[in-house]
């Protein structure tokens, strides 16, 4: 043992254990992603939780698909439609008669970035 191996911390001893170890790093950069998320939420979703459509509150999850459409090389989405069967039971179908283009940095309801800057971009 060397004098760097007896100063250091126990915060760089936990550090060096955790380093050698590939699933605990898998599990400490998942754990930055999702913690990034979280704070930076507000910029991810572009509509605030009152800005819903409540009748659209059971629709499966939209399915993202990717290719050229009326020109563009884009990802885009399809807006799902309901209907009721014989026994009232509510059917989905994706209606592909008009694409919805995703768009990235784009303007969508206000808040505080960090809670801190006012901003509308998501």
């Amino acid at each position: 043992m060397n004098d760097r191996d007896k100063t250091r911390t126990p915060f760089q001893i936990a550090l060096q254990r955790l380093k050698k170890h590939r699933l605990a790093m898998l599990g400490f950069w998942i754990l930055v992603v999702f913690y990034s998320l979280a704070i930076f939420a507000d910029f991810f979703a572009p509509y605030n939780f009152d800005n819903e459509k409540r009748e659209d509150a059971y629709h499966p999850p939209t399915a993202i698909h990717f290719g050229k459409r009326e020109g563009k090389v884009c990802f885009y989405i399809y807006r799902y439609e309901q209907r009721f069967d014989e026994f009232y039971r509510r059917i989905y179908y994706a209606e592909r008669s008009r694409i919805y283009p995703l768009k990235f940095f784009t303007r969508g309801d206000s808040y505080k970035l960090l809670g801190i800057f006012r901003t509308k971009i998501h």
